[in-house]
C-alpha cells in the first residue's frame, strides 16, 4: 500500500506526498518578490498538511527578517462565528497585507470576509492559495491567485514505489517528497506592494506594456511630475533594482507564464514579450534561468 494523501501523513505506511514545506516557501517568495512587508498566514491548525505549509511560510520570512501573523480561528465554534472572526482579524491588520492560505477553500472565504469587510483585494490584501482549483476560483469573488502542485508526478512516483513494493523491495522509511510546481497569478494577487506611489504606478506600466520597446526616457513622458535622475533613485530605493533591470526581470516572469500556460510558439511568446524576436528571448532567458525556453517548457509540463 502506497500512501499519497497529506491529510492522511501519519499512517504507517510508504507515502508518496506534496513537499508542504517547499509549497509555503515558494509562497513566501512570490510575496517578498512582491515588495510585501505585512504577511499573514490563515491555515487549518488540525491537519498536517496545513501546519507543514505554515511552518515553510514563516521560516522563509524569518530568514528574510520579516514576521508572520497566523489567524488563530476560535475553537467549537460555529460556521458563521468563524468567518466573523476572520472578519475582524482582517480588519485589524496592518495593510497592504500579504495572506498565504492553506488551500484554495480557505483562500476563497479569505476573500469573502475581506470584501465584506470593505477591505480592497488585492490592493489592501492579497491572497493566495493552493492546488489551483478551478470551481474555487470560479465561485471565489476575485479569481485566486494558487500554487500548483504536481498532481500527476505523485500518482507516478506512487506506482513506482507500488511496483517495488509488490517486487519484494522495502519501503522507504521517509515520505517521498514532491515539490510544487509554481504560482499562477490571478486577481486575488496581482500587485506590487511599493510605498512609493510614482514607482508603483511606472511599475504597473512597464508589466502592462512589456509587449513594446520599452525606454525610461518614454515611459517617464508619462509622468512628467518627475525627473529622470530623482526617479531611478527613488526606484532603486523601493525595488532595490533598476527600472531597466525591473524590465528585464518581468519580461522573463512574462515568458516563463506564457511557456506554461499556452501552447504558442516561442517566436510569438518573444513577441508578446518584447524581447523582438526568438534569438533575444532565447539568449535573455538562458542567462536568467540556465535552460533554453522549449526545455523549460519540457520540464515544467512534465
Amino acid at each position: 500500500m502506497v500512501n499519497v494523501s497529506s491529510t492522511l501523513a501519519e499512517v504507517p505506511f510508504a507515502n508518496v506526498l506534496m513537499d508542504n514545506v517547499a509549497v509555503g516557501k515558494m509562497a513566501a517568495q512570490e510575496f517578498l518578490r512582491q515588495g510585501f512587508q505585512n504577511f499573514a498566514y490563515v491555515g487549518m491548525p488540525k491537519r498536517t498538511f496545513s501546519n507543514q505549509r505554515r511552518e515553510g511560510y514563516v521560516d522563509t520570512l524569518t530568514a528574510a527578517k520579516q514576521t508572520c501573523n497566523v489567524f488563530e480561528e476560535p475553537p467549537s465554534a460555529s460556521f458563521t462565528a468563524r468567518n466573523e472572526a476572520l472578519r475582524a482579524w482582517l480588519v485589524a491588520q496592518p495593510k497592504p497585507l500579504a495572506i498565504f492560505c492553506a488551500n484554495d477553500y480557505e483562500a476563497r472565504r479569505v476573500v469573502i470576509e475581506a470584501i465584506a469587510a470593505d477591505i480592497s483585494i488585492p490592493m489592501q490584501v492579497a491572497v493566495l492559495g493552493v492546488d489551483d482549483d478551478e470551481l474555487e476560483s470560479i465561485f471565489s469573488p476575485v479569481p485566486l491567485s494558487s500554487v500548483v502542485l504536481d498532481f500527476a508526478r505523485v500518482g507516478y512516483r506512487a506506482a513506482e514505489l507500488l511496483t517495488r513494493l509488490m517486487a519484494g523491495k522495502a519501503a522507504p522509511k521517509k515520505p517521498l517528497l514532491v515539490p510544487p510546481l509554481r504560482v499562477v497569478q490571478r486577481r486575488s494577487s496581482d500587485v506590487l506592494a511599493i510605498g512609493d506611489p510614482i514607482v508603483a504606478q511606472v511599475v504597473r506600466y512597464m508589466w502592462d506594456h512589456l509587449d513594446e520597446n520599452l525606454k525610461i526616457d518614454n515611459i517617464l513622458a508619462c509622468f512628467p511630475s518627475i525627473s529622470r535622475r530623482h526617479f531611478e533613485r527613488r526606484f532603486r530605493a523601493a525595488l532595490g533594482r533598476s527600472p531597466s533591470d525591473e524590465i528585464a526581470r518581468a519580461r522573463i516572469e512574462k515568458a516563463k507564464t506564457l511557456l506554461v500556460q499556452t501552447s504558442q510558439l516561442t517566436p510569438w511568446i518573444a513577441t508578446q514579450c518584447g524581447f523582438g524576436n526568438y534569438k533575444v528571448l532565447a539568449t535573455a532567458f538562458r542567462h536568467k534561468t540556465g535552460m533554453a525556453p522549449s526545455d523549460y517548457r519540457k520540464k515544467m509540463k512534465r
